[in-house]
């Protein structure tokens, strides 16, 4: 079937009772203006589906048959003081309040992206694992606690080899499609990536088959009654051989029909390192969507901090890996977490340091558009990020191990027409290490010229916000010329040159990025 889909947005309804936005604070319990502004937000924008997801980690944001927490709720005195709960905690109340006055923020936010001329998905996630390492807190699932789980899956992930989570993941699907008024349904199968033993996983993949093919029965079932299509998307790992590792057969899947849509993603953090092209020549005329995250790095959290503490993508990295995704063939792009900027630290005074900031709004209308992005200074970035192994293998060469005299190649995509006249003037390298590095002498070359070192201004281009900013001290800068700069894949080449009775020692370079200058 035809998707004319260009710009996919995440909307996980977790963030509603999480964050502070325009609409919410933290002194008062969720208004229904915190659900439609998280969606309404995005009416006007090159946004023209939203995959919302209706859990907040284990837990239903609307009233289900097959998980009856809310229709089963007791009256239950609070624990307290609440400045003492753990973060779970404060989740869980806050969505109990909110879901014991009867509210459904799953219908509220259907109706308004349908209301903003956006077209709805639901987006479940097929093996939710946050907090599994915690086995008493209150978001879990008297399902997730029964005996599904085996040692073979990290973190007490469940088990589709048993024909009771397959069976429970097909109930709450059918009862997602025949309870809301959308466009589709998108199976996430990156949060989180593992539903076999991994040694099973191939041996098991005809099972995920058959449960991806009933989901698609019941939509197109659905559509027939309702007199219109419903699309199938599904969200998959980096690479196709990731996709097979953790019992997915897309290149199957697309060559019988069954999936309408692939959102390929990096998993958990911002890169452009995935795998475009390689689905696009298995997909047919599937469409294939890059994916896009809102952090890049996690830094390191001070032991007194509760959360994590994430470095932020920016407009310019934004603009640049949906430039790149569009040139390599992907039919549109997909954003994740967009809106996880904003402030979701529960006003815990350790986090003042890091208020948090609202979204880049402002790149979402043109997100899409190859001509506007192709006028704007680039980004281009290879991160380090703790990617599960089952995510698909990083090509790049980032991270690099750099010993005395050994050169090693990393690999960096450029799209950008370099002779096109796009008049770049400037093209700056920045190394980032994991430790001090200012004073070592490290070479650069790329098609046989050295890059000369420089003194950079720290961060490339503004920084979304100040989260886990790089020390000065751990980064490098260079010059590279523009005349050695293709369109597609270049390789740079880096090497210590210390002496080389310092063989013992190594750095460690764990982030590339190119700035290119207008």
């Amino acid at each position: 079937m035809p998707v004319p889909y260009r710009c996919l947005y995440n909307h996980e309804l977790l963030i509603l009772f999480t964050t502070r936005s325009p609409y919410q604070t933290y002194r008062e319990n969720v208004k229904p203006e915190q659900a439609t502004g998280y969606v309404r937000e995005l009416k006007g924008t090159a946004v023209d589906a939203l995959m919302i997801c209706p859990t907040a980690w284990k837990m239903p944001l609307y009233v289900s048959d097959v998980d009856p927490r809310w229709k089963e709720l007791k009256p239950a005195a609070e624990p307290l003081p609440e400045s003492d709960w753990r973060y779970g905690d404060k989740v869980y109340w806050r969505v109990r309040r909110y879901m014991a006055t009867g509210a459904d923020p799953v219908e509220l936010s259907v109706r308004t992206a349908n209301e903003c001329g956006i077209t709805p998905f639901i987006s479940y996630r097929m093996n939710e694992m946050h907090y599994n390492e915690k086995p008493d807190y209150p978001t879990h699932s008297d399902f997730w606690r029964s005996n599904y789980r085996t040692k073979g899956l990290p973190n007490g992930g469940l088990d589709y080899s048993h024909p009771e989570v397959r069976d429970w993941y097909t109930r709450i699907l059918f009862e997602l499609i025949d309870k809301y008024d959308v466009g589709g349904i998108e199976l996430d199968f990156c949060r989180f990536p593992s539903f076999f033993p991994e040694s099973k996983a191939i041996e098991h993949m005809p099972l995920m088959t058959d449960l991806v093919r009933g989901i698609r029965k019941k939509l197109d079932d659905t559509a027939r009654a309702r007199g219109r299509e419903l699309a199938l998307c599904v969200r998959v790992p980096r690479s196709i051989d990731a996709a097979r590792g953790i019992g997915l057969d897309v290149a199957s899947w697309c060559r019988a029909g069954v999936v309408d849509m692939l959102n390929v993603s990096p998993f958990a953090f911002f890169t452009a390192d995935i795998g475009i092209e390689e689905y696009k020549r298995h997909a047919g005329k599937v469409p294939v969507y890059g994916e896009m995250q809102f952090n890049t790095f996690l830094g390191e959290t001070p032991w007194h901090f509760r959360q994590t503490v994430f470095r932020h993508t920016t407009k310019a990295m934004y603009e640049t890996a949906a430039y790149d995704f569009l040139k390599r063939g992907a039919d549109g792009v997909s954003f994740f977490n967009f809106c996880y900027t904003r402030d979701h630290s529960f006003s815990d005074p350790r986090l003042k340091r890091y208020p948090g900031t609202e979204p880049p709004f402002d790149i979402l209308s043109h997100i899409t558009d190859c001509e506007y992005l192709a006028d704007r200074p680039k980004h281009y970035m290879l991160p380090r990020a703790p990617w599960p192994a089952n995510c698909g293998e990083n090509t790049s060469g980032i991270p690099a191990r750099l010993s005395p005299g050994v050169p090693v190649p990393v690999r960096l995509h450029i799209a950008d027409d370099m002779n096109a006249g796009h008049s770049f003037i400037r093209a700056m390298l920045r190394l980032e290490s994991d430790s001090d590095i200012v004073g070592h002498d490290l070479e650069v070359v790329i098609a046989g010229k050295k890059c000369a070192p420089t003194f950079g201004p720290g961060e490339l281009f503004p920084p979304q916000s100040a989260n886990a900013l790089p020390r000065y001290e751990n980064l490098l800068f260079y010059d590279v010329p523009l005349s050695v700069l293709t369109q597609g894949m270049n390789e740079f080449s880096l090497e210590s040159r210390a002496p080389r009775e310092w063989s013992k020692w190594h750095i460690d370079i764990i982030g590339m990025e190119l700035a290119l200058y207008r």
